[in-house]
């Protein structure tokens, strides 16, 4: 007995010794994630959005229609629908069918409705600190791989600590892995195309594995992830063709991820239809924009009411702020969400069309707000919305079930003093400082090898990404800091994982111009 007990602690210790390292780095992976949810912590719960309830209503209306299982949350089912959700379907009058939003992802709201089921979502929260944790930690592996491999150099899981830790204190990263909304995955799903495009090789199969469903999470999560991923598959295919990118860069694994996404959203529209009788209905996002910034407004005087469209009615309001338009519940001030469905749906329909007539008839005017917009979500840096505002509040307190707003109201979000300013100030420094680095360091990549190396294309491409981002949230929306704040922490964590490696190209450049002077 005394020699089996012996044998097997050998044995244990020695597998221990094996996979020491893999054992460090996956606590290191494990420590980061609870590091990242710091401002869950003080809050005292993850962060909620207007929009939360509403991507798991609709998760939860499925769930209902498929099973007719009941939540608490379930009420808001029957007060659109009424006793019999299911009597709703395709032969339904479309004009009486209450609409169902595009845009609001299914597929996210399922993960809030499965950890509804625990009273809470701090497994949600958890889940996404791991998903960002690992990403973390697999681009500062891949990236920095010979420095694990030279003797001295600090271990990676102390790496992954130190640079993690940086992240987490100086950037929004933390905030958004503790937000009960998809706005992380839209850093992750860029992530995830710059090392499945530009370092496939350095990958392995299990590190694709989890780029490929980070990749596809984040499309199907979130339709502004779709654009901006589509966007930049298009970009450095031109790339390649002109052969300022590695001619062997990899997309058929991204080409199949935007086709199942393509798929999933199809799936969607598909499902509501034939539940509903109706197809989702995308608000007027631009409408409102354009509206707001003057063109649309301008175009809408000239023009009403011969035009004949639903947004005509904005000439008549004493505002006209693009989310009242919007979203306010007051038919005095809104062109979509205190309209009947019948206008609501009308209002989506007119939008094309509306768009154009102003491009026609004030292009000039058109274009210089919609890069005026672009220029404001580029520089747009805030976290107004981890302190919830009375108008938040007042949202909650009808859309939420009691016990999760009585969880809500203990928060410092509900009471409106999250310390987010520091932070805000902090990432306009570390963003600065870190396109310093990314510029001497794509610099000195072309340099030396005449075009980009792939690791040079992987920073090049997050810092396109980042542009775009801001493109399409700024042109096809209203401008605000938290679609630039989501993902704009992929820069600083762009420039610490390569600047060990422009260290390394400076010296060589160095020695070898002592060499040939010699």
């Amino acid at each position: 007995m005394l020699l089996c007990s012996v044998a097997l602690r050998a044995r244990v210790m020695g597998l221990l010794g094996k996979y020491k390292r893999q054992l460090l780095n996956f606590a290191a992976v494990l420590a980061l994630a609870s590091i990242l949810l710091w401002p869950a912590y003080v809050n005292g719960e993850p962060f909620y959005m207007t929009d939360t309830s509403s991507y798991l209503r609709g998760a939860d209306a499925a769930a209902h229609w498929l099973t007719g299982h009941r939540t608490v949350w379930t009420d808001e089912l029957f007060h659109r629908y009424g006793a019999n959700p299911q009597a709703n379907g395709p032969n339904s009058p479309r004009g009486d069918v209450p609409v169902v939003l595009a845009g609001r992802s299914i597929y996210y709201g399922l993960l809030l409705y499965l950890c509804q089921f625990l009273g809470n979502f701090w497994a949600l929260a958890i889940l996404q600190a791991v998903l960002v944790s690992s990403s973390i930690a697999i681009t500062i592996d891949v990236l920095q791989r010979p420095l694990n491999r030279k003797p001295g150099s600090k271990p990676l899981a102390l790496r992954i600590l130190l640079l993690g830790t940086c992240l987490a204190a100086f950037t929004p990263v933390a905030y958004f892995a503790s937000y009960l909304m998809p706005d992380i995955f839209g850093a992750l799903g860029l992530l995830a195309f710059a090392q499945l495009a530009f370092l496939w090789k350095q990958n392995g199969r299990a590190t694709r594995a989890f780029w490929f469903v980070l990749l596809l999470a984040a499309m199907l999560f979130h339709t502004a992830n779709f654009l901006l991923i589509g966007l930049l598959t298009a970009s450095p295919a031109a790339s390649v063709a002109l052969k300022l990118a590695p001619p062997k860069a990899q997309f058929p694994a991204i080409g199949l991820a935007l086709v199942l996404a393509i798929m999933g959203q199809a799936f969607f529209t598909w499902s509501v239809k034939h539940a509903t009788g109706a197809a989702p209905v995308r608000p007027p996002f631009v409408a409102a924009r354009i509206i707001d910034d003057g063109p649309g407004y301008d175009y809408l005087r000239e023009n009403c009411p011969e035009a004949k469209l639903v947004f005509c009615r904005a000439t008549s309001f004493r505002t006209k702020i693009s989310d009242s338009l919007l979203w306010s519940q007051d038919p005095h001030l809104s062109i979509f969400q205190a309209l009947s469905p019948s206008e609501q749906r009308l209002a989506s329909a007119q939008q094309k069309q509306f768009i154009l007539d102003v491009l026609a008839d004030r292009p000039l005017q058109l274009m210089q707000s919609s890069a005026a917009a672009i220029f404001r979500q580029a520089t747009h840096f805030d976290l107004v919305s981890f302190n919830y505002t009375p108008q938040n509040i007042e949202y909650f307190t009808q859309k939420l079930p009691k016990s999760f707003l009585d969880q809500a109201r203990l928060s410092r979000a509900f009471r409106g003093n999250m310390p987010v300013r520091f932070v805000e100030w902090s990432t306009v420094v570390a963003v600065l400082a870190s396109l310093l680095v990314i510029s001497r360091t794509l610099f000195m990549d072309v340099r030396q090898n005449g075009r980009l190396s792939s690791e040079g294309s992987w920073v090049a491409a997050l810092v396109l990404g980042v542009l775009l981002n801001a493109a399409v949230c700024g042109a096809l929306s209203t401008p605000k800091g938290r679609y630039q704040m989501r993902l704009i922490w992929v820069l600083p964590l762009a420039a610490l994982v390569t600047l060990p490696r422009r260290k390394r190209v400076v010296v060589r450049g160095t020695m070898g111009k002592v060499r040939s002077a010699t």
